[in-house]
């Protein structure tokens, strides 16, 4: 069976935690990079869900994995506010999937 894990600041992981889902809280750049690539690369995860934070903070990190890992890593606003970072992901793959801007302002 595969998994889906969280990785991100303790406040965002909390939430998934209390639904179940698998959690590592991580507090600076390096754990991130480090807990990112352990559960990206594990072939029994299927999703890593993290934060707009921890994304920016392991940037390098999430954009290898993406490359090299079979999991899905999913970057989501946190409770402070979404900062950008999850609708430029969003546009990016829509525009790589569909070779068109759909998103950008008309």
């Amino acid at each position: 069976m595969h998994r889906v894990v969280a990785v991100g600041e303790q406040d965002f992981v909390q939430a998934f935690r209390a639904a179940g889902v698998e959690a590592f809280a991580v507090t600076s750049a390096d754990e991130a990079a480090a807990e990112l690539t352990r559960l990206g690369l594990d072939p029994a995860v299927a999703l890593v869900l993290t934060s707009e934070r921890t994304a920016a903070a392991a940037a390098a990190t999430v954009a290898s994995l993406r490359e090299r890992g079979k999991a899905v890593i999913l970057v989501l606003p946190s409770h402070g506010g979404a900062k950008g970072l999850t609708m430029a992901e969003i546009k990016r793959q829509m525009e790589k999937a569909l070779g068109v801007d759909l998103l950008s302002k008309v």
